[in-house]
């Protein structure tokens, strides 16, 4: 990261967010965490505080405060967003609302602040129910979910700047990324509630047949990608799919965390959920090729590291959640 040497996060405070905090802050970077905490938590950054980086409490919706905070900034990651399928679909016009509008102002005070490069946080939601998989950058994008569209057009607002105002984006689309920090709070993210079920001692919940699969992406791999493509990535908006290119049934992932758990709880199946997606998994050749990316951490291992992070914050004596194999 040498040509830079300020960076700005907004959404900071957040599970992925925090952890490009941290990566950029040990890189000798200056970084200002932008985050109204409506989503994020100050324990997320509280040893990343006490080490004095800047954080601003505001929502990135508000032009006219937070553009100041990007003059001098070489570096943008924007990560501030309502997120999660489940969550868009009970309050759709508030995700998305929110998600655009926060990402119109940060592209805005961008270019005022003259930034260098401006890296979008979308997902793999913006696929939709596609049947091509695993899912390649130039297949045609047809979310069905809110959060999915609010991610396309977050992708068009990208596009439209780069052409309009020179600003340099580049796009990551995350595949289902899990790992230390997660929050399981809503019931959202398949991995957290998984384990935190069988912390609990209580049974795995899989919403319909449990045939369904993801691409389960660690957040050191997730982080490895997004910064290459930080570093790399030139162009007028290049997207990059950065998951871990293999896939993996709901079942298989269940019976993978009562072995790790050594849980003898029942798997038990409910009616499946709306925005149901049957298959999911990234082609990662492009972001192999061009940026040289290579996920390192196998699911197996990765849920290990998960569930460690998640029994010590049962027990309260987590050193908070750092991210593994990092480069």
């Amino acid at each position: 990261m040498d040509k830079y040497t300020t960076a700005l996060v907004t959404g900071g405070a957040g599970f992925i967010g925090s952890h490009i905090a941290e990566y950029l802050y040990r890189q000798k970077m200056k970084v200002i965490i932008v985050d109204n905490l409506m989503r994020g938590k100050v324990e997320n950054i509280s040893h990343l505080l006490d080490e004095g980086i800047e954080f601003v409490k505001m929502d990135v919706r508000n032009y006219d405060v937070i553009k100041d905070h990007f003059k001098g900034v070489d570096l943008v990651f924007h990560f501030a967003a309502m997120v999660g399928v489940k969550f868009a679909t009970k309050r759709p016009l508030e995700v998305m609302d929110s998600n655009i509008g926060g990402l119109r102002s940060a592209l805005k005070a961008s270019v005022k602040g003259k930034v260098k490069k401006f890296v979008f946080a979308s997902s793999s939601e913006v696929y939709g129910d596609i049947e091509v998989v695993p899912m390649r950058e130039d297949l045609p994008l047809s979310p069905i979910s809110p959060y999915g569209i609010s991610k396309i057009v977050g992708e068009a607002y990208c596009k439209a700047f780069s052409q309009k105002y020179g600003l340099n984006t580049s796009i990551v689309r995350y595949f289902n990324v899990y790992g230390p920090r997660q929050s399981s709070e809503d019931k959202s993210w398949v991995i957290p509630t998984f384990l935190t079920n069988a912390i609990e001692d209580k049974p795995l919940v899989i919403h319909g047949s449990g045939s369904q699969t993801r691409d389960f992406t660690f957040v050191s791999d997730a982080i490895e990608g997004t910064m290459l493509i930080a570093k790399g990535g030139e162009g007028m908006t290049e997207s990059y799919n950065i998951g871990s290119g293999k896939e993996t049934s709901i079942n298989a992932l269940a019976e993978l965390v009562l072995m790790l758990s050594e849980s003898k709880k029942d798997i038990i199946h409910t009616r499946r959920r709306a925005f149901h997606i049957k298959r999911r998994c990234a082609d990662i050749s492009k972001a192999k090729e061009r940026l040289g990316y290579r996920p390192k951490v196998n699911l197996k291992d990765g849920l290990g590291m998960t569930w460690d992070y998640f029994v010590r914050q049962k027990k309260n004596t987590s050193p908070r959640g750092t991210c593994h194999n990092t480069t």
